[in-house]
């Protein structure tokens, strides 16, 4: 992609995701959703402030400190963020499907975590996605060498994530975007000749978004490449093969 492209996607993604709050927000207003049941799809993540002529939003987000503003009478929508990964090219993207997949919880039921996790392929029209899945699977092992637990501590305190227990797994990383979306990376050091590995994995609860595939890839793409950013920011390495998934 030229950069006049690049320049188009990014303007395109930013009005989309400027109509898509706006359009939330007028919503809130007018009474079509309830504001508790939107703070209860946020969770954790987000924090909303609601008065006749102001919305306020916070989103913490994969090490994104988002706050948009919303003046009604002025129909005006401000943005200010702060990026401890330093991965700015990825806002206006997750905004963007954040938005989108905001506009689809907005209507369905709360969902409670289920126990199970499942991969990509065992979400609706995953199976044909299961090829790219495995690009995703060797930027990590590429890029993360030995990476200790005490790191993955670190990476969580930026993402706001955390380590779980997962099978045989030497740490799996895991954090909620909003209700029914929660996804984990799982990492497999190896030994005895036996290569690294690693899985994405999804909270079973995520079949009931009705959340197209596609999305969930995207979302998982930038996941992936703001965990390895921060995981060369925390310990300073380079590149191995792939600056991140965009690049191969």
């Amino acid at each position: 992609m030229d950069n006049s492209a690049k320049k188009e996607e990014k303007a395109n993604l930013k009005q989309g995701w400027i109509e898509k709050f706006k359009i939330i927000f007028l919503r809130l207003k007018n009474g079509e959703i309830e504001t508790d049941k939107l703070q209860k799809i946020f969770g954790s993540k987000g924090k909303l402030e609601f008065s006749t002529d102001i919305a306020r939003l916070n989103l913490k987000v994969f090490g994104l400190n988002i706050n948009l503003t919303y003046n009604f009478q002025l129909d005006s929508l401000n943005l200010s963020f702060e990026d401890s990964i330093g991965r700015g090219e990825d806002l206006d993207h997750l905004l963007f499907l954040y938005a989108k997949i905001l506009s689809q919880r907005i209507f369905g039921f709360i969902l409670s975590q289920e126990e199970k996790f499942i991969n990509i392929s065992m979400l609706h029209g995953g199976f044909t996605a299961k090829a790219y899945e495995k690009k995703i699977v060797n930027f990590i092992v590429d890029e993360l060498v030995d990476v200790d637990k005490k790191v993955v501590l670190e990476i969580g305190k930026i993402m706001d994530g955390f380590i779980v227990q997962h099978l045989t797994a030497d740490w799996a990383f895991e954090l909620e975007i909003v209700n029914g979306v929660r996804v984990r990376l799982a990492y497999w050091k190896g030994e005895n000749g036996i290569p690294p590995n690693a899985s994405i994995l999804y909270g079973a609860e995520i079949l009931k978004t009705g959340l197209p595939v596609e999305d969930i890839i995207t979302l998982t793409e930038i996941f992936v490449n703001r965990f390895i950013t921060c995981y060369r920011k925390i310990t300073g390495k380079k590149p191995r093969k792939l600056e991140s998934l965009y690049s191969g």
